[in-house]
């Protein structure tokens, strides 16, 4: 537990705080500068720095001991949609029980679970084309059920378990369900938007 604690305290403290500063300078410099090209690739130093900066951010938080409860990944999943949807135009909303038991969860277990849903949350964003975003969580005998529908432009999906699927990161998404004794299902048609539907059991 000490362990984590530290590491996931020095992820924010060092590597997160760099990160911060390299993002800050880049910005500072392209407006410098009058050379379009150099702009351009200061622009993807920033884009780079800032996509490192939330990927720490991750670490630390999925290694920090406090939050292994569902409780917490809960808030993170909150925030995570507030950041990725604020002025996108995108309707969005979260549903979640309101009253939650501090199910403990393992960092192992916290961490898939967040990282699945996080790759649907940017896929909806990105590759969407979506007016209205809905994310739900719900618990049930000892299971956490979390769906996310879009009426976006969909994509053809296969069968409908993640084979035939290409891109949108569903291959992977799948793997980790897996790994929680869980499945990943997903449901859509091109024009007909997507429903993704995560089911894994608690407290393995």
């Amino acid at each position: 537990q000490r362990v984590r604690s530290r590491i996931a305290s020095d992820l924010h403290d060092e590597l997160g705080l760099s990160l911060s500063r390299i993002a800050i300078l880049s910005e500072v410099a392209s407006r410098k500068l009058e050379n379009g090209s150099a702009r351009d690739e200061l622009a993807d130093i920033g884009t780079t720095a800032r996509d490192l900066v939330a990927a720490s951010s991750d670490m630390a938080w999925s290694l920090d001991p406090r939050r292994d409860d569902l409780p917490s990944l809960l808030a993170r999943l909150r925030r995570l949609a507030e950041d990725v949807f604020a002025g996108s135009g995108v309707r969005w909303s979260f549903a979640a029980p309101r009253s939650i038991e501090p199910v403990a969860l393992g960092a192992e277990q916290r961490r898939h679970i967040y990282l699945i849903l996080k790759e649907a949350i940017h896929n909806a964003a990105r590759h969407a084309g979506a007016s209205q975003v809905r994310l739900s969580v719900a618990l049930d005998d000892g299971r956490l059920r979390a769906e996310l529908v879009d009426d976006g432009c969909g994509f053809d999906t296969g069968d409908g378990t993640g084979s035939g699927m290409v891109g949108h990161g569903i291959g992977s998404m799948t793997r980790r369900a897996v790994e929680l004794g869980g499945r990943l299902e997903v449901r859509s048609r091109p024009g007909e938007g997507t429903t993704l539907v995560l089911d894994v059991p608690l407290g393995r």
